[in-house]
């Protein structure tokens, strides 16, 4: 298969949204090509020239000035329909490609989304809502597997010799080898949980000891007010429950159930009664739908919670 035939094949797939991981690797590469406007140029000429066409098939005549048209019929509608497509994916994806196109390559989530990134050393990573992760593209060559994140993701890293793997947040960095963890920094605050193998945690500049954590073991970092705390015998059914699909709020204050629910939906909540915002919970909820939620808490609060513009109120039933 030639140059220009492989990168037809490979902008048809990613069209589809069915490359493979070494193909959407391999697409990136032949757009940041020194030479890939010149492929590019051709394949839209190639468009315009579908098969069958003929100058002057359409009509046999030149149409009068009055009927002339910037389109020459159907057939050439079709033609600019089809460049236009074209066009407008391909900006769509030069424009991410240019911005990640640096050191690292960075992956979202929205609001109620939860998306899985298959990295190239084998390991994989689960991005909670509302969350960003960046992976150093350049991992071999520079010898280190560093990554940042914002908001909250689960690691089931791949055991690479003599390299380990860096998660760096705001105020805390997690150092492991091989291992699965959950790691959520939001607000100044950090949790993390180590569900397998060993990680050591460095937490802000004035701590010089690392924390070595043991499976089941979770670590509180609060960066406003320096506050540490380290649990045991936790799960991942209550330190991260989330990836199974599930919402379990274990004895947490009502304020803070609140704060995780605005990361997640991304939904603004006023309450005036602060006895509610202190009653601790102990509630599983369903993850994927938000109503759901909703009424879970009404009814286990004995609350009411009512929708008013872009803001949910909530008082005592």
């Amino acid at each position: 298969m030639d140059k220009n035939k492989r990168f037809s094949f490979l902008l048809e797939k990613y069209r589809n949204d069915s490359l493979t991981k070494a193909e959407y690797e391999e697409f990136l590469k032949r757009l940041n090509a020194p030479d890939a406007q010149d492929e590019l140029d051709e394949m839209l000429t190639g468009y315009w020239n579908l098969p069958g066409d003929d100058p002057v098939a359409e009509d046999e005549q030149e149409p009068s000035p009055n009927k002339r048209t910037f389109f020459s019929g159907r057939r050439g509608l079709m033609k600019w329909s089809i460049a236009a497509s074209l066009l407008v994916m391909l900006t769509a994806t030069l424009l991410y490609v240019g911005r990640s196109s640096g050191e690292y390559v960075t992956y979202k989530t929205g609001f109620g989304e939860i998306k899985e990134v298959n990295l190239p050393d084998g390991s994989v990573v689960t991005l909670n809502a509302n969350s960003e992760f960046s992976w150093n593209r350049d991992w071999e060559d520079e010898e280190a597997r560093q990554v940042t994140l914002k908001g909250e993701a689960f690691f089931d890293i791949k055991h690479v010799r003599g390299m380990t793997f860096t998660v760096k947040t705001g105020d805390v960095s997690v150092e492991v080898v091989g291992t699965s963890f959950n790691v959520d920094s939001r607000n100044q605050k950090t949790a993390v949980y180590l569900d397998e193998g060993k990680v050591k945690l460095h937490v802000d500049r004035e701590r010089s000891d690392a924390i070595v954590m043991k499976p089941g073991e979770k670590v509180d970092y609060n960066a406003a007010n320096g506050k540490l705390v380290k649990t045991a015998d936790e799960s991942m059914s209550s330190a991260a429950s989330w990836k199974d699909g599930v919402l379990n709020f274990k004895d947490l204050e009502f304020r803070d159930v609140l704060e995780k629910l605005t990361a997640i939906y991304g939904k603004k909540f006023t309450c005036a009664d602060d006895d509610i915002l202190s009653r601790h919970m102990y509630l599983g909820v369903p993850y994927k739908d938000w109503n759901q939620v909703k009424e879970a808490l009404e009814l286990s609060m004995d609350i009411k919670i009512s929708e008013h513009e872009d803001t949910y109120v909530i008082r005592k039933e």
